[in-house]
């Protein structure tokens, strides 16, 4: 039996939330950059709505984690984005109501991310886990890749606005969302907290194949028994370790996908190209994708660390390459600088698809259990704060692009070095081993 087969449950379970960010991921790009053919002005406060309303919506899930079933929380988050949706659709050129709606799913998102990496990190077996986790980037990429598409593909000529279309495939993902909560199976923790032992190894039962009880199942309750017992045991101090080190993964994420990053590739394209809806933007979203899509199959074999620190080492180097080019404005009428400066975007992409898979995988692995939805929301939060930030000082032109492109490529290669001799590597381990990992100041080994 294939190891797929044997944890479909666990895939099942996931499929919900990973649904929920893709839509998630339209709004991300939307307001990115990837916003073109609409009526609606663009301006910073349209830009950083949805970073905001994600910020709400972690700060209010962490505290709720141990009363709320997974399941609620997809329900609600599912029921919020379909609203966003419907939204949307019906006021496609209405300013405030496209702005209300990225605050709600932007809420509705930070109100999912939580609970989803919690489940990923509880019900994903030691070989499985990676996956589960790195489900949040693949669905956040895959609905990036959906807006840059269309958003670039679409035409002012066309009697029918992008944001309506925004809107109606929210809607249809929304309402498959909805419908997969049904799948979701709940932590055996939620029900070890309660002392329901029992419930807590029918949940085990239910998340393997094929669904029987085995001594395999037995261990893994001790397991979690054993996690929650240690719990119990941990002093504060060895929170503040794997805090530090998450926060600081986490926070390359934003520098992988920014709005100077989108500007540079649209206006490149035009350039080398000669016209705007040219196809290196198509191959920029694709390229994210593809790279998340790599990671399900290599998060469990070849492990998290490697793979993303050698694909955060590359991203720097390529965005510093980048700067180089628009050191001198001369190089901005030049086509061929520019398809130089489109294909090294598009490598950064891949590399970034490799790279941020890895980020949700530490998030669930780093914590111990009391600690773990507050520590997770504060990176997730961090992680916003960084886009707003950019989105509120950036302004395109030959010199901003140089001086955030050596910038951001400087810091991504400096924190590679430094997270090769502190980030550990998690593959196969269980969430006792992977804590104790995180709270150790050096770790070099790549296995």
């Amino acid at each position: 039996m294939s190891a797929r087969w044997t944890n479909q449950a666990q895939s099942n379970s996931m499929l919900a939330g990973t649904l929920l960010f893709i839509p998630g991921g339209m709004n991300l790009a939307l307001g990115l950059g990837w916003n073109y053919y609409t009526s609606v002005p663009t301006t910073e406060h349209l830009q950083f709505s949805w970073f905001i309303g994600v910020i709400v919506g972690a700060f209010i899930a962490a505290p709720l984690i141990t009363f709320v079933q997974k399941r609620w929380y997809m329900l609600f988050s599912g029921i919020l984005v379909l609203a966003g949706g419907i939204i949307f659709t019906s006021a496609p050129d209405n300013y405030d109501a496209i702005l209300a709606a990225r605050y709600i799913n932007g809420f509705a998102i930070g109100f999912a991310v939580i609970p989803f990496l919690v489940l990923g990190s509880e019900i994903g077996v030691r070989s499985y886990r990676g996956t589960c986790l790195s489900l949040e980037q693949y669905g956040l990429a895959l609905g990036i890749m959906i807006q840059i598409v269309y958003a670039t593909q679409w035409s002012s000529y066309y009697d029918f606005s992008a944001n309506r279309l925004h809107g109606i495939i929210t809607i249809v993902i929304a309402v498959f969302a909805l419908g997969a909560t049904y799948s979701i199976i709940e932590s055996p923790i939620y029900y070890l907290r309660k002392g329901d032992e029992g419930a807590a190894l029918e949940s085990l039962r239910r998340l393997q194949r094929p669904y029987v009880v085995t001594d395999a199942t037995r261990a893994q309750l001790e397991e979690l028994k054993l996690y929650m017992q240690e719990d119990r045991d941990i002093y504060a101090p060895r929170t503040h370790m794997p805090l530090l080190k998450a926060i600081l993964f986490r926070a390359m994420v934003p520098f992988t996908f920014t709005l100077p990053l989108n500007l540079t590739i649209f206006f490149a394209s035009t350039i080398s190209m000669g016209y705007v809806d040219s196809w290196p933007p198509i191959v920029y979203g694709v390229l994210r994708f593809l790279g998340t899509f790599l990671p399900l199959w290599l998060m469990d074999g070849l492990g998290r660390k490697s793979v993303s620190l050698f694909s955060l080492l590359i991203i720097g180097g390529l965005t510093i390459g980048i700067g180089s080019i628009f050191n001198d404005s001369v190089n901005l009428l030049s086509e061929y600088k520019m398809s130089v400066v489109c294909t090294l975007s598009l490598l950064i992409q891949f590399f970034a698809g490799l790279f941020v898979p890895a980020t949700s995988a530490f998030l669930g692995e780093a914590f111990h259990l009391s600690a773990k939805p507050y520590c997770m929301a504060l990176c997730v939060i961090v992680e916003q704060v960084i886009q707003i930030i950019i989105i509120c000082t950036f302004t395109f032109g030959a010199s901003s692009i140089f001086a955030y492109c050596i910038a951001t490529g400087v810091i991504m290669i400096v924190f590679t070095l430094l997270f090769f001799v502190s980030i550990p590597e998690t593959r196969s381990t269980t969430l006792r081993e992977a804590n104790n990992r995180f709270t150790q100041t050096v770790y070099i080994s790549v296995y």
